[in-house]
């Protein structure tokens, strides 16, 4: 039975924005003094600003207020309906240079029959194909590898995918996935569940913490990912997201091949619902993936996403427009996905009209108390499915302050980095597949501060405009304090982790909290 949307989640979301502009709006009017030709475009610049801002930050408040109650009216499939048997399903292990022989060896021991694994290698090196290779002889595995490594990971699975009949089900594997035991047969019971179905989605933990940065950062990730992506399913536009998902030959071959772009999960999410095909996340379709391993993993994550959106961006927005979609759904795979960017330039743009500029014209027209309210609710909204977890296993409440101010430093941290790579973007730089790296090096003072130099130096410099010509540096400070705080971060790598967690072992997952984060 397929899947009905509702369009409660962003039409609840326009009006609260619609009558926050008014507020803003008016409050600009009242204390402003308009009068020249420039005043009216500026004034419009900060409220188009101030608007984008909020529209993603009321999305996630709303959306997690809704994951609250969703099992209630959207109950997650009965996890004993039996799979359907005679299924051909394929492991597709997708890897270049980062083979991790303990996670494929975990994943291919699915509790359905006959699954197919096959390793697509694209590595460089030598050193690295031979690992590969001795790894899947031992096991009989077949390994498949191009004459050239066009089209990104997209053009991996095309080079084996394309042409072959042999097949009724793929799964996509990325290098540090590790698949739980029923993924494939818990998969399966969704699709014979609504026939409509292309790709189902699969929920992702990271409980592996292999130094102290995921120990601190990585258990705040699943329950996001258990908070949105459900939500998305019935109340916006729920997207494959790469890896840990399982796509049916139907749905492949009516697309036609994987797009060979950055975020080619994107891409094929959009085409295959050009096509009619259904995405679901299934929350009890289970895996494990590695947080970014170190500060500098972070941040090649966060590059090759911010490229991939303003590539997306400017391929497929026509296309998002002429969808067969509701409108709400467009809305939300546009904010949703592009919403880092959004918000970076948006921030970047509002900080320099509502502090140099209007200083620059003698305008004060002040910053009304509720509107900061608002904008620190924003800006915290990613954070509020880990913050309330937290609050419920009893945290104490000053670890808990401590720990927000950290995760807060470290997303705005890379501020500056998706600023730039989104500009460059949009000025016609070609996007880039930056391979996260997956072993943590030891990081130096001096190395980590390199890493950081840039981003401090420009951080800098805007604080002393606002300074100067504001006589007011505090609103650029946030360009400033987490990137020195970054400094700190990237050696965080260097140290062990308070505890190793084994996939699916929540008891263990708030162990590794308690240690980091004392509870009362």
């Amino acid at each position: 039975m397929a899947h009905e949307k509702s369009a409660l989640l962003w039409g609840v979301t326009v009006i609260i924005i619609a009558i926050l502009g008014v507020l803003f709006a008016g409050h600009y009017l009242i204390f402003t003094n308009i009068n020249n030709l420039y005043g009216w475009p500026i004034i419009a610049v900060s409220l188009i600003c101030v608007l984008l801002i909020w529209t993603v930050g009321v999305r996630e408040i709303l959306s997690y207020l809704i994951s609250l109650a969703i099992n209630k009216f959207r109950p997650v499939l009965d996890l004993d309906t039996p799979a359907p048997e005679g299924k051909r399903v394929l492991l597709l292990y997708c890897t270049s240079d980062d083979f991790d022989s303990d996670s494929l060896g975990k994943s291919i021991k699915q509790t359905y029959p006959g699954v197919k694994t096959v390793i697509l290698d694209d590595s460089n090196t030598d050193e690295s194909r031979k690992k590969v290779d001795a790894w899947a002889k031992r096991r009989k595995i077949e390994v498949r590898r191009r004459d050239n490594r066009l089209g990104f990971k997209a053009g991996n699975l095309n080079s084996y995918l394309l042409d072959r009949d042999d097949y009724d089900y793929f799964v996509i594997l990325d290098a540090d996935e590790i698949l739980s035991k029923t993924f494939v047969e818990k998969a399966l019971n969704y699709f014979v569940e609504d026939p409509t179905l292309g790709i189902v989605q699969g929920h992702h933990s990271a409980l592996r913490m292999t130094n102290d940065f995921t120990s601190r950062f990585a258990p705040g990730l699943e329950p996001y990912l258990l908070a949105t992506n459900r939500v998305k399913t019935y109340f916006g536009y729920a997207a494959m997201l790469g890896h840990g998902a399982m796509i049916s030959r139907e749905c492949f071959e009516s697309v036609g091949k994987m797009p060979e772009v950055v975020l080619e999960d994107l891409a094929f999410s959009l085409e295959a619902s050009e096509s009619g095909w259904g995405i679901i996340y299934a929350p009890n379709v289970r895996a494990d993936e590695l947080f970014p391993i170190s500060y500098h993993a972070f941040r090649k994550q966060h590059l090759k996403l911010a490229q991939g959106r303003v590539e997306f961006l400017q391929k497929y927005m026509k296309r998002i427009w002429r969808a067969p979609m509701p409108w709400f759904a467009k809305l939300d795979l546009i904010t949703s996905n592009l919403a880092v960017p959004i918000v970076t330039l948006a921030g970047f743009v509002f900080l320099l009209n509502n502090t140099i500029v209007m200083s620059l014209l003698h305008w004060d027209p002040g910053f009304p108390i509720w509107a900061g309210i608002v904008f620190f609710a924003c800006s915290i909204a990613a954070l509020l499915p880990d913050i309330t977890n937290r609050i419920r296993h009893r945290q104490d409440p000053f670890w808990l302050g401590l720990y927000t101010l950290q995760a807060m430093a470290l997303h705005s941290s890379v501020f500056m980095l998706i600023l730039r790579t989104s500009l460059l973007g949009m000025l016609g730089r070609k996007a880039k597949y930056p391979i996260t790296p997956k072993v943590a090096a030891k990081v130096s003072r001096f190395e980590a501060l390199r890493l950081m130099i840039v981003d401090i130096l420009i951080g800098g410099l805007v604080m002393a405009a606002c300074w100067i010509v504001a006589e007011n540096p505090a609103p650029a400070m946030m360009l400033v304090i987490p990137p020195i705080m970054a400094v700190w971060y990237a050696r965080l790598s260097n140290k062990e982790p308070a505890h190793e967690l084994e996939v699916g072992d929540y008891a263990s997952y708030l162990h590794a909290q308690r240690r980091m984060y004392p509870m009362r």
